[in-house]
């Protein structure tokens, strides 16, 4: 079971408080929907100026992600790579930003470029 590391103390911040803990509650890993919420989550913290926080968030599950053919799920994970390795390069951890840099070229996160619908519309026919 992988745990949502949510920072504590954002009491400024009620909203990110809030949701924060709703995430941690309810995370599944093989979830696209709650791995792209905990990315934007992890957006929002670094928007705030918590980048300490949403790299812990997202050291708490990205890794933790591996490509069973589920498109939704990887792509979702892809996103909260790319924006894991963004800020390694921001804080100067240049050795993790290109682990992770390599990982997407490796595992060919990004190389589709269908949009979640276009999978569905093909599953539906098949």
């Amino acid at each position: 079971m992988t745990v949502l590391r949510v920072p504590n103390g954002l009491d400024a911040n009620e909203f990110m408080e809030r949701i924060g803990k709703n995430l941690s509650k309810n995370f599944k890993i093989n979830s696209a929907r709650q791995i792209d919420e905990a990315v934007l989550f992890s957006t929002y913290l670094t928007a705030i100026g918590e980048a300490d926080a949403a790299i812990s968030c997202l050291e708490s599950f990205v890794n933790s992600v591996k490509y069973d053919g589920n498109e939704n799920v990887w792509c979702s994970a892809g996103q909260g790579i790319i924006l894991l390795a963004s800020l390694y390069g921001n804080a100067g951890d240049h050795e993790r930003e290109e682990k992770q840099v390599r990982r997407i070229i490796e595992e060919d996160i990004m190389s589709n470029r269908k949009s979640k619908s276009v999978f569905l519309a093909k599953d539906l026919a098949d």
